[in-house]
């Protein structure tokens, strides 16, 4: 994702800054001439130097799962103080950058037996490690933060070819809507771009055409890399994806421009060319 966007933001004439871990890939980005700053969260002396004089700051750090399920001391280490780092990094300048927070729909929890679509203003309800540390830095950013976006983004649907997953993170027949990275990318540039999209919190979903059920995904993804679907394994509990209001979110960022049978198009010619 983070990668994805610098080549966006480049492409559009911004100048930016990277602040990524020490042993991060940066090959690509020495040759694109952005600034490059190694650290981490925790280091607070770099991450202020990171911070400083920018006028607008994405936020996309974050332990995730599966590994984020694995400590929780760690993970809230790295998800919480590290966003509490950085919002005491910026406290300090004037004015205040606009901070673009990636967030997770993760933070409304099982909702299975809810009815769709979910709105921003759902209750909020952790169900694990890593969903409790996302609505723990919406919190803090919003109490501390003067000019943010926080961005609840679903699943990100990348067109590669790719092994699937040991255990798809979601159940045969549950509710999803994830989102292509390509449109994930689009919103976030936008974001930038807009005031419209300050103080607000938006859910990001591939739109009506990307809400199936779980096997509805996993089948065009076997079939699009010519994978066996009797050989996928799911959940055998909910994981947190469903279908999400994001009439808002279009409306300001007119970022679903994928559709599903777009993604699948784009994943099997993904296929191909490995192949070849």
């Amino acid at each position: 994702m983070g990668l994805a966007l610098t080549q966006k933001l480049l492409g559009q004439g911004h100048c930016l800054c990277i602040f990524d871990l020490p042993q991060a890939d940066f090959s690509p980005l020495e040759t694109w001439g952005v600034e490059i700053i190694k650290g981490n969260l925790l280091d607070f002396s770099t991450l202020r130097r990171a911070a400083g004089d920018r006028e607008t700051i994405y936020h996309l750090a974050a332990l995730i799962p599966p590994v984020s399920e694995r400590d929780r001391a760690l993970t809230f280490q790295v998800n919480v103080e590290g966003t509490e780092n950085l919002l005491r990094a910026i406290q300090g300048h004037s004015p205040q950058p606009h901070l673009i927070f990636a967030s997770s729909v993760c933070v409304y929890g099982d909702t299975t037996k809810e009815r769709p679509p979910l709105g921003v203003d759902h209750r909020l309800r952790g169900s694990d490690f890593y969903s409790e540390t996302k609505i723990r830095g919406e919190e803090a950013i919003r109490r501390r933060m003067e000019r943010y976006t926080l961005l609840r983004i679903s699943g990100i649907a990348i067109p590669a070819f790719m092994d699937p997953p040991e255990v798809w993170q979601f159940q045969p027949e549950q509710r999803i809507e994830m989102i292509c990275l390509a449109d994930l990318v689009t919103a976030l540039a936008e974001a930038l771009r807009t005031d419209k999209a300050r103080g607000k919190i938006l859910n990001l979903a591939g739109g009506k055409q990307w809400q199936m059920q779980g096997r509805d995904f996993v089948a065009a993804f076997c079939r699009a890399l010519d994978l066996s679907p009797e050989k996928q394994k799911f959940q055998s509990f909910p994981g947190w994806f469903d279908w999400y209001d994001t009439v808002e979110s279009q409306r300001i960022l007119r970022y679903q421009e994928t559709s599903f049978l777009d993604f699948e198009k784009q994943l099997r010619k993904a296929a191909e060319e490995a192949r070849s």
